[in-house]
């Protein structure tokens, strides 16, 4: 009451956790705290039955999924995925949902789904992980038509698991159509460009075609310095994406040969680790 209505108030608590998120010194534990005391706001709220508040709280269990993934802790991740799901589509499972003939148009349902296809990944689970990007592709491709940030995201996890199941001609093609939309979104020098170039130097070297992987892998590393006002000699490094991309380089640079340079590569990685 002292902050008027508890549902505004518990968003206020959800977008303040989500900054505590994405600032340069990520505090996942924090901001988990933070979504955690919006919960009961929401659940207990004499609002709880609209549908806005409904959506809100479906909402609240994704951005609480995202934290426990952030945290390692995919039982969490996948329990709130499927709650939030849960509120959207009612009395389906998540697998009567991945085999559903209609789904709704829903930007929701399409992330819960995603989410969940991302903890599958990670598990192993690859068969329903592609069920549920490519149900996620699917809804948020009827919502948006053929180009958007969210369908650019939904082809990058696509195009992970494909990968890492041995799909790699197909997961070329679809890091190469997430490329694609960031470059007519954005621009070449974009940072969702350079994650796509990553991805595709790490399927070129499953492929085993090094001199590809290389090209990619430093074309993705220029643009996250770019992107991020990153120092050309690798030192000092701020943001983890470019990272990610020193450290694929350096595995591409290994497959060429080039042992001195990747192991300097990897130095620098492995020094950036242990100072975070």
């Amino acid at each position: 009451e002292r902050f008027g209505d508890p549902c505004d108030y518990a968003w206020g608590i959800t977008v303040e956790a989500r900054i505590w998120r994405h600032r340069p010194a990520s505090v996942p534990r924090e901001a988990l705290v933070r979504l955690n005391s919006a919960l009961p706001i929401l659940e207990n709220s004499e609002r709880r039955h609209e549908p806005v508040i409904i959506r809100q709280l479906s909402e609240l269990h994704g951005y609480i999924s995202v934290m426990h993934r952030q945290l390692s802790n995919l039982s969490g991740a996948e329990k709130e995925s499927e709650e939030g799901l849960r509120l959207i589509v009612k009395d389906l499972s998540p697998d009567d949902v991945l085999q559903a003939v209609d789904l709704p148009d829903d930007y929701l349902l399409a992330t819960h789904l995603r989410a969940l296809g991302g903890v599958w990944r990670l598990r192993g689970d690859f068969r329903r992980a592609t069920l549920a990007h490519l149900r996620a592709l699917e809804v948020f491709e009827r919502i948006y038509g053929r180009d958007h940030m969210d369908i650019c995201r939904a082809l990058d996890s696509l195009g992970r698991v494909q990968r890492e199941w041995g799909e790699l001609d197909a997961a070329l093609q679809t890091f190469e159509r997430a490329g694609q939309i960031s470059k007519k979104l954005f621009d070449a020098s974009h940072a969702h460009v350079g994650t796509a170039a990553v991805n595709r130097a790490l399927t070129f070297l499953e492929l085993d075609q090094p001199e590809n992987a290389y090209g990619e892998a430093a074309c993705g590393l220029n643009i996250y310095r770019v992107a991020y006002r990153e120092p050309d000699d690798n030192s000092g490094l701020q943001n983890e994406a470019t990272v990610w991309a020193l450290f694929v380089q350096a595995d591409t640079l290994a497959a060429l040969g080039k042992l001195d340079v990747a192991v300097r590569d990897h130095g620098c990685v492995l020094a950036w680790r242990l100072a975070h």
